[in-house]
């Protein structure tokens, strides 16, 4: 079964783990009223500020999670998004790469005062910050589920469904990315993306590295002026889990290493253990 289908797969399952087998409700906040100062730098330059949390146990061959998708209000000068990392912070190559590391990541994003839009990207030694994707979220998906994962791929794992360029042969320094929302039972279609499938699918060509961490989370870019601040409700990561070299998914049972801002904030609404794998993580910013 090629990922795509796999993954198609595996977010039905996610919704049946998620509205039933697990009980798990994912909670909705309005948007707080009152923003709380801050200075993260700007979206070019660093360090900006994070509500996230990591695990460091490689190899990792790719990771997931299942997003609540709320509207992210960003500044005239910054971003607020919630995604997550597939990163290599070991290998020579990335230690040399811009910012030490090689990653790919993929999320919900907001920027500049724009809409609120999904977005991919990486960083590798030749690929600095490059292949940025944005479309923006429709309307109705709003308060629905989005899946989102990020695997290596090779030739011996054909993928369909890919604008590949014609001649390009799939290897082992390049990535999947896909991204869908759990649409309501019977609505078929809208706008591209499908019940239970993938609404993008992409590949991130020439990455090489070796993932040695995953991280979910916010990420905070600008100051705050009182005019125009970043805001975001209450995110939820859920099934968050990582993927082996046979790709096999296994859902998270540790707590990892926390990282907080305050904003943005960050904490686990149920912890991942043997008996709720997985967990359920959430973000917010900034009051």
């Amino acid at each position: 079964m090629n990922y795509f289908n796999r993954a198609v797969l595996f977010h039905c399952t996610l919704r049946l783990l998620l509205t039933g087998v697990l009980g798990i409700s994912l909670v909705f906040l309005a948007l707080p009223e009152q923003a709380l100062a801050y200075s993260c730098a700007t979206p070019n330059t660093q360090p900006h500020c994070y509500g996230q949390v990591s695990w460091s146990t490689p190899p990792y061959f790719g990771t997931h999670t299942v997003i609540s998708t709320q509207r992210l209000q960003s500044g005239d000068n910054g971003f607020v998004d919630d995604e997550i990392w597939l990163v290599d912070e070991r290998t020579p190559a990335c230690i040399s790469a811009m910012f030490g590391a090689c990653w790919v990541e993929a999320g919900i994003l907001a920027s500049y005062g724009g809409p609120t839009s999904y977005f991919w990207a990486q960083n590798s030694p030749t690929h600095p910050i490059a292949a940025i994707f944005m479309s923006p979220v429709p309307d109705s998906y709003f308060g629905l589920s989005s899946f989102i994962g990020i695997e290596r791929v090779s030739a011996a794992r054909q993928i369909q469904h890919l604008a590949i360029p014609t001649g390009y042969v799939l290897n082992d320094a390049d990535f999947f990315v896909g991204i869908g929302v759990n649409v309501p039972a019977g609505t078929g279609c809208s706008g591209g993306l499908c019940e239970a499938g993938l609404a993008f699918t992409f590949i991130a060509m020439g990455n090489s590295m070796r993932a040695d961490r995953i991280t979910i989370g916010q990420e905070l870019a600008g100051t705050s002026p009182p005019s125009s601040p970043s805001m975001a409700p209450q995110v939820t990561f859920a099934q968050n889990g990582w993927i082996d070299s046979m790709s096999t998914i296994h859902l998270q049972i540790s707590t990892g290493i926390l990282r907080q801002g305050n904003p943005p904030s960050a904490r686990w609404l149920t912890p991942p253990s043997l008996s709720m794998p997985g967990g359920v993580f959430a973000t917010s910013c900034c009051s």
